[in-house]
C-alpha cells in the first residue's frame, strides 16, 4: 500500500516528510508522454493473441540486448554483429519457445 511510503523520510536530513506517492502522477504522466502505456497495451494484447511469438521474440531482443551490454562491459570498441545476431537468435528460436512450452 501507499502508506508505507508516507512513513519514510525523502531526504538525506530525515527532515522532508513529502509522500513519495506524489511522484506517482509524474511518473504516470511521463509514461503517456513517451507513449510507454500505449506500447505496454499493444505489447499485452499481443502476449494475449500470440504467446508463443510474443515470448520469442521478447527472448531475442532480450538476448541480443544482453549481448550488446557484454560486449560493451568488456570493453569492445566494435560491436562483433555476427555474435549479437547468434545470441538473438538462439533467444529467438531455442530460448523462447523453450520457455513457452515450459512456463
Amino acid at each position: 500500500t501507499l502508506a508505507l511510503y508516507w512513513s519514510r523520510p525523502c531526504g538525506l536530513d530525515g527532515a522532508s516528510r513529502q509522500p513519495r506517492a506524489a511522484l506517482l502522477p509524474a511518473v504516470a504522466g511521463l509514461a503517456d508522454a513517451l507513449g510507454v502505456n500505449a506500447a505496454s497495451a499493444a505489447y499485452s494484447r499481443f502476449l494475449v493473441t500470440n504467446p508463443l511469438q510474443a515470448k520469442s521474440l521478447t527472448a531475442g531482443f532480450i538476448f541480443a540486448s544482453a549481448d550488446v551490454s557484454a560486449q560493451k562491459i568488456s570493453g569492445a570498441t566494435k560491436l562483433d554483429l555476427k555474435r549479437i545476431g547468434a545470441s538473438s537468435i538462439v533467444g529467438l528460436f531455442f530460448f523462447g519457445p523453450a520457455a513457452h512450452l515450459w512456463f
